[in-house]
């Protein structure tokens, strides 16, 4: 399939990455952490700062992720959040937060903010899973698609209209996150996001390169701050309709 493109990704580490032509996100792109392109809103920003400190998630002090979340928080329609990866403090899981982490911070501090009817989580690690009023938390391994199926499938009896924000911030490899994308794009609601979190230059290039060949029409957007880390990069991914 040639994929048409007007434009190369500026960054120098996903050269062969190449926008398709309906990239719609310009706005939302960082080169280094002095460039936003919008106009922040800086009450919001400080809210979900605010939320995701108090309850022990790294989003907003290892990564200033606020900063991205308060310009989507405004435009994802009204529904559930669904974020794979609650925060193992078991030392034996990959990508685990260490002995200090705080299992299942970032949902609280969604469900505190209230921007979503619903908060899901899901985790490889079942020794940390959990359910709290306003929160469920379900099974998933991100390299065992028949797992992700098996979520989706559970998310979609629930929530037939699908999820309105789905945050990937579980195992940080690019074979893990395409098959979240693959195996939960049909659980997006139109008008959607789903979010990469932690990528860094290698697994963002590899990952590019698989959206790229296999979502042509997919808008997407990418989000840096490397003076916060090198791995301190998302991907923004919007479902605009019900093929793409």
């Amino acid at each position: 399939m040639k994929i048409k493109a007007r434009a190369v990704a500026r960054f120098s580490h996903i050269k062969a990455a190449i926008r398709p032509s309906n990239y719609k996100f310009s706005e939302l792109l960082i080169t280094s952490g002095n460039f936003f392109e919008r106009i922040p809103d800086v009450f919001v920003e400080r809210q979900i700062a605010y939320a995701m400190r108090s309850e022990g998630s790294d989003k907003c002090t290892s990564h200033d992720y606020e900063r991205i979340y308060s310009f989507l928080i405004a435009n994802v329609p009204r529904g559930p959040i669904l974020e794979i990866g609650l925060g193992s403090n078991n030392l034996d899981t990959p990508s685990n937060m260490g002995s200090q982490g705080i299992p299942g911070a970032s949902l609280r501090a969604w469900r505190s903010l209230g921007f979503f009817s619903e908060v899901w989580g899901a985790d490889v690690d079942k020794r940390i899973l959990f359910t709290e009023p306003g929160i469920e938390t379900r099974f998933v391994d991100q390299l065992d698609v028949t797992t992700i199926e098996a979520l989706a499938k559970d998310a979609n009896v629930v929530h037939p209209c699908g999820f309105a924000l789905i945050v990937d911030d579980g195992l940080h490899t690019a074979e893990a996150n395409f098959n979240v994308i693959c195996g939960l794009w049909g659980s997006l609601m139109v008008g959607g996001y789903l979010i990469v979190e932690d990528l860094s230059p290698e697994e963002l290039h590899k990952l590019m390169l698989n959206i790229i060949g296999n979502f042509p029409d997919a808008d997407w957007a990418l989000w840096s701050n490397i003076n916060r880390g090198v791995d301190n990069q998302v991907l923004v991914l919007k479902r605009v309709s019900e093929l793409s």
